[in-house]
């Protein structure tokens, strides 16, 4: 079925400029010439921007005996460093309550459970405090922190 666009922007907040967006991407002129410059080069996956980007990376935190790996998207780049933590079936992820879907799928994907965590009202992160009393009822294993709040049994 073949919709009217000018009767679903006039009907749907999110495009008449009504709704309050969770967040809008920060896309200026130097992404934009960058994405063009992509694409007229004929690269639509792992072109020489990615290679140049990896080792810049690798430079940047001073291990050149590290691997570093692009990947296309969020989700993505979650899941493996699940896979590179050891995070595995019968495993637990503290995650934000208000998060990305795409953070629960990655946790999913590892065979892992998501737990919730309350976040807190005025950054909308992580509640540290919240996080520590779901570390301290949990009954098997140590956690490892992998953000710059630290906590420690």
């Amino acid at each position: 079925m073949l919709r009217n666009a000018q009767t679903e922007t006039k009907s749907n907040p999110a495009l008449t400029g009504d709704a309050i967006p969770v967040f809008k991407p920060l896309i200026q002129q130097q992404e934009l010439d960058a994405a063009v410059e992509a694409l007229e080069m004929g690269w639509l996956g792992m072109g020489s921007y990615v290679g140049r980007f990896e080792e810049g990376i690798k430079s940047y935190l001073e291990a050149p005996d590290r691997y570093v790996a692009a990947v296309s998207t969020g989700h993505a780049a979650l899941h493996l460093g699940l896979l590179v933590a050891g995070v595995g079936p019968g495993d637990e992820v503290i995650t934000p309550s208000f998060n990305n879907i795409a953070d629960f799928q990655a946790i999913l994907a590892t065979g892992a459970s998501p737990v919730f965590c309350d976040i807190r009202d005025d950054s909308l992160c992580i509640d540290v405090a919240a996080a520590e009393k779901l570390l301290r009822r949990a009954p098997k294993r140590s956690f490892r922190w992998t953000t710059t709040a630290s906590w420690r049994p």
